[in-house]
């Protein structure tokens, strides 16, 4: 096989009997999108596949990889890792999928030297010694010199799930006026090196710039960050058109998509921005709704020109004002964007999990035969 990701995807064969995978999930929290990943794929996969998915490995990975087939590692980080060595030690082939460059990611997110050199080194070793790697993000090829056959597999969205809709009655519950445009997103609201790092910092920034405008923010998420988004929005004056819900299961999530007109999706124009395309951006598209996205990664390879905003490095001083700018446009469109953006063909298309399992499989196949 050569190095690309049209050889990998080829079919071939169906196997005599199901292909015994061991997906190992670099996650521990139950309600994670790694974990929900797993478990959908080796839904769609049975019965041609019988997938074991294991969480959090223990002494019997290694008994449970000797009797399988292969190998696959979603992830390669402090569970991941270890795990596609277990796998190469059972000698077993190991495909290994990668969401962000582990050395980058732990430089952006401020790691000492020694664990940006494992990062890096973990890199290295997975794009060299995997026997197949599966990119969730395209432009991640470019960040790393993968020298194996690999694929895009990108964030996958169960479109049964996250349907359009819009969802006046939660709009109601959170108290946002019936005429109000609906600026939000979802995702987990860490703290990082700075203020600016803090997913939904720039939503917040651009309510300052929107005060004679009818636009609320509805930040979806959990985290040591809310505080802070919070003592900013009441220092700017702005904290009685926030809403942080706090930490929502992802069950409840598509009642809070729905209840959005325009969806933000942010990503810094860096290595990991570049690698990335983002669990929640399918499922926003699945929604049907207009999203506003940095046009980095995966985002500016499938939306329209009108739906993306120019951002510069790893941090945009000047993206609040931009978003704002946009968000003021958009506010007298607010009634044509509840009906639906005509993005749910763009989610069918390219995320739904059943088209990406499909994908999934033809790899596995090549790779155990």
């Amino acid at each position: 096989m050569s190095v690309g990701s049209s050889e990998v995807a080829e079919a071939v064969a169906p196997p005599a009997r199901p292909i015994r995978v061991v997906m190992v999930v670099n996650e521990r929290a139950p309600e994670g999108n790694m974990v929900r990943r797993a478990g959908v794929f080796a839904a769609l996969l049975a019965p041609e596949f019988d997938v074991e998915v294991i969480e959090t490995p223990s002494r019997p990975l290694l008994s449970s990889l000797r009797a399988a087939d292969l190998a696959y590692v979603i992830d390669p980080g402090r569970i991941g890792f270890p795990a596609a060595l277990a796998g190469w030690l059972a000698q077993r082939p190991v495909v290994v999928e990668m969401g962000d460059p582990q050395g980058a990611l732990y430089r952006t997110q401020g790691r000492g030297l020694l664990s940006r050199t494992a990062g890096e080194f973990i890199d290295w070793l997975v794009v060299h010694r995997a026997a197949a790697v599966v990119l969730r993000g395209r432009g991640m090829a470019d960040v790393l010199p993968v020298r194996v056959p690999w694929i895009e597999i990108p964030d996958g969205v169960e479109v049964d799930r996250f349907v359009p809709g819009a969802d006046g009655e939660l709009r109601k519950t959170l108290g946002i006026p019936p005429d109000g445009l609906v600026a939000g997103l979802a995702g987990s609201l860490r703290r990082g090196r700075r203020r600016e790092g803090i997913y939904g910092w720039d939503l917040v920034e651009a309510l300052n710039l929107l005060r004679d405008q009818p636009v609320w923010a509805l930040i979806v998420g959990g985290g040591e960050g809310v505080p802070e988004l919070q003592r900013r929005a009441e220092a700017l004056g702005v904290s009685d058109r926030l809403i942080i819900p706090g930490y929502t299961p992802h069950s409840e999530m598509p009642r809070y998509v729905a209840a959005m007109d325009v969806c933000l999706s942010r990503q810094t124009n860096d290595a990991v921005g570049r690698s990335r395309t983002t669990a929640k951006l399918p499922e926003y598209l699945a929604c049907d709704r207009y999203v506003l996205a940095t046009a980095v990664g995966g985002a500016a390879e499938v939306l329209p020109a009108e739906m993306l905003l120019p951002y510069e490095g790893s941090l945009d001083p000047l993206h609040p004002a931009r978003l704002a700018e946009r968000l003021r446009e958009l506010v007298p469109r607010q009634p044509e964007l509840r009906r639906g953006a005509g993005t749910r063909s763009i989610a069918l298309e390219r995320y739904a999990y059943p088209v990406l399992a499909q994908r999934l499989a033809a790899l596995m196949q090549r790779v155990a035969a």
